[in-house]
């Protein structure tokens, strides 16, 4: 049984996606390791959320970075969705490896998700361990700090913490718990296929003309800013494109799960969107 954290006040927790229907995600606990250990700390990061980093490097904080303890209000859960995989729609995935501990209002009152990948199996994890490796967290970690120093909207690292325990891939490896930090790990489009699949909602599952026009103009320009403007200006009218049909969804379907869905996911959308905006308007001088 994990014993609730004595200083949960410290996350300012306010669980949206945890309010959908069940149906969204699976709620269970982060499985605990053996011997918790702190790799690396992101202390300004800790302190935009909110958190003392003192406290997060002490015992009591690496073992809810571990998954050892769930800190209250956290709502650990793992989400489901559908998508496409190896070529063929799959009505039903989900993390199988990940946990949404909650979503915490920053300093800044910014919304953002804390997630810990590497937290043991799941029920999408299919036959998986649900763990990770030192080497791949370090390196997501190093490269979605450098990411964002540069300027690019990505996920945030905020710790690393080994588990004492081993992971078996190719060889023995040491294992190791990444806690993630993002605007919203959410995957808008899946969700919604999630929701149209359990519905008995056919929506379409082929790239139309208009994708593959997008897919042949970027492999027809060389690696460089051409290409990486072009794609970002893709992005852009992909979310203006998923915005609308989320705003129709929102405002005109007699499913109340729908609506709620899509009402709920409209945000990111937006803030996804505009992100993508900025980016090339910063390239452009604008």
């Amino acid at each position: 049984m994990l014993a609730p954290a004595e200083a949960a006040h410290a996350f300012r927790f306010d669980n949206s996606y945890a309010r959908l229907p069940e149906r969204f995600f699976a709620r269970l606990s982060p499985t605990p390791v053996a011997a918790p250990s702190l790799v690396r700390l992101n202390e300004e990061l800790a302190r935009q959320l909110g958190l003392d980093p003192a406290w997060l490097s002490a015992p009591e904080g690496v073992a809810i970075l571990a998954g050892n303890t769930v800190p209250k209000p956290g709502e650990p859960l793992a989400m489901a969705y559908a998508g496409h995989q190896f070529g063929h729609f799959v009505p039903q995935l989900g993390d199988g490896r990940a946990l949404l501990l909650g979503e915490v209002i920053g300093l800044d009152g910014v919304r953002r998700d804390i997630q810990l990948k590497g937290s043991g199996p799941t029920p999408f994890s299919r036959n998986g361990d649900g763990r990770a490796a030192l080497g791949p967290v370090l390196r997501e970690y190093i490269i979605s700090e450098a990411m964002h120093a540069l300027g690019i909207p990505t996920t945030r690292s905020l710790a690393v913490v080994t588990t004492g325990e081993t992971v078996r891939r190719e060889i023995p490896l040491p294992g190791a718990v990444l806690t993630r930090v993002a605007s919203s790990h959410n995957k808008a489009e899946q969700g919604l296929r999630l929701v149209a699949s359990r519905k008995h909602v056919d929506l379409p599952s082929e790239t139309n003309a208009d994708d593959h026009a997008e897919i042949a103009q970027l492999h027809s320009l060389p690696a460089g800013g051409q290409f990486d403007t072009q794609y970002v200006n893709n992005v852009i009218r992909d979310g203006d494109r998923m915005i609308v049909l989320y705003e129709a969804a929102r405002n005109e379907s007699i499913d109340p799960d729908i609506r709620q869905y899509a009402d709920t996911m409209l945000p990111t959308l937006r803030d996804n969107r505009n992100q993508a905006q900025a980016l090339v308007d910063q390239r452009l001088g604008n």
